[in-house]
């Protein structure tokens, strides 16, 4: 359920159950225990602070960053250790700040959903206080998780347009429906040497 600011020495989420932590609350907790199946029990962060007492490796669930704004901080201080293993999933499809460190082992995985469409725009948009480490056999993937065909921001939006080509930094070049009615793209507005 929907929880105020709260503190809790153990919570324990059973057999498929969710526990939301919205803007502007915070829920500390000693330890988070889920019981019944692998990743059946979910920690939605959506917006809120979820401060975890010291150290924490999730076991059994998965942690998901549905809206921005959405902390995880590991002791009062952002002292502690976010360790990800294989054991839990992680979906952060929306900016996500850990005061601390993350520590992804092997086997161990940050992922975000596949992006449907131009207005959801899911991504992995992680920032770390402290180190990350991401172990050999770890992993932060993206793999098969972008915008589906004609989907994404670089689809044209014109009927009269049937495809769009891509550019470092700038604008990419166009193609009309009929041949040699191309246009060039914008100019390229960073440094390829220094993106």
């Amino acid at each position: 359920g929907d929880l105020a600011d709260s503190t809790f020495r153990r919570l324990t989420i059973k057999n498929c159950g969710r526990t939301a932590v919205l803007s502007g609350q915070t829920l500390r907790v000693g330890e988070v225990v889920a019981t019944g199946y692998r990743e059946s029990s979910v920690i939605m962060l959506k917006g809120g602070v979820l401060e975890m007492s010291g150290d924490w490796t999730p076991e059994k669930m998965s942690v998901r960053a549905v809206y921005a704004g959405s902390t995880i901080r590991l002791g009062a201080d952002g002292d502690g250790t976010l360790t990800v293993t294989s054991s839990s999933s992680f979906f952060f499809n929306q900016a996500l700040t850990v005061e601390g460190d993350v520590e992804v082992v092997s086997g161990g995985s940050i992922i975000h959903s596949t992006a449907s469409s131009v207005v959801s725009r899911n991504g992995v948009r992680l920032h770390v206080t402290g180190d990350m480490n991401v172990a050999a056999g770890g992993s932060v993937n993206v793999d098969g998780r972008g915008y589906a065909a004609k989907a994404g921001p670089g689809h044209p939006v014109v009927e009269n347009y049937t495809a769009r080509g891509g550019a470092h930094g700038g604008g990419g070049a166009r193609a009309g429906a009929a041949a040699g009615r191309g246009h060039r793209g914008r100019a390229r507005q960073a440094d390829v040497n220094v993106p």
